[in-house]
């Protein structure tokens, strides 16, 4: 499943994401695991920045699903010319992700994913939100100038409460 939504976040909640940015500073080489090879910036939410967007997101879940998805974590993904040369399709590790694009002064870096044995590509935009499921098989493709910044929230499927009818 993938759907295509516009206007989950605000230019000014973008705007302060971005400006974080500029002290992106997780390590001094990109974190690698079994399908990338880029930097990641977790993002605490105790000032408050992605209220908005969370609630944003939680309205969407609620409107356009009958399972009930919590949101589990955010981070943004730094993806430049020297890293993510190689990103082999993967799944995502959760039951919902919200892709956001946070910049699109950048080349390369389009959104490739495969339904029917068919490659599919999209250019992303900033503000334009992907969401996904955990089945859809999907890659980030090599950027050829800039830096691509975009915000990555993945959601769960919320617990059950346990009760009885008696």
């Amino acid at each position: 499943m993938l759907k295509i939504v516009k206007h989950l976040i605000d230019d000014e909640t973008i705007q302060k994401l971005i400006d974080g940015c500029d002290e992106f500073t997780v390590n001094e080489t990109p974190n690698e695991t079994n399908h990338n090879y880029y930097f990641r910036k977790y993002i605490e939410n105790h000032d408050g920045i992605l209220n908005d967007y969370i609630n944003q997101i939680n309205d969407y879940n609620n409107q356009n699903f009958i399972v009930k998805y919590t949101v589990v974590n955010s981070w943004i993904n730094r993806v430049t010319i020297e890293t993510n040369k190689t990103d082999p399709p993967h799944y995502d590790d959760a039951n919902l992700t919200f892709v956001t694009y946070l910049n699109d002064d950048y080349g390369g870096g389009e959104f490739e994913y495969f339904l029917d044995g068919k490659s599919f590509i999209i250019k992303p935009e900033k503000g334009l939100t992907l969401i996904m499921n955990d089945e859809l098989f999907h890659r980030v493709l090599p950027i050829d100038d800039g830096i691509r910044y975009s915000l990555i929230t993945f959601c769960r499927f919320g617990s059950k409460n346990k009760s009885t009818l008696i």
